[in-house]
């Protein structure tokens, strides 16, 4: 690909394409799959959020009741 000749316009472009695609190849595959998991994608956003976690603190709490008031009413 260094031998690649082409106008200053495209040449900028191509060394754009090549810097972004290795920004985002850095972290290599395994930080992909780790970035394409929903828990991680949740935590990483709660991090960033004091509205998110509250809300997800209260739908734990939410649910955890319901299911005791099930079981409280199955048993």
């Amino acid at each position: 690909m260094d031998n690649f000749v082409s106008t200053p316009k495209q040449s900028h472009r191509f060394q754009a394409n090549i810097e972004r695609r290795n920004k985002s190849h850095a972290g290599g595959w395994g930080r992909d799959l780790l970035e394409a998991d929903t828990l991680f994608a949740l935590v990483k956003s709660m991090c960033q959020s004091k509205t998110l976690t509250m809300m997800v603190l209260f739908g734990l709490c939410f649910f955890g009741g319901f299911f005791l008031l099930l079981k409280y009413m199955a048993g």
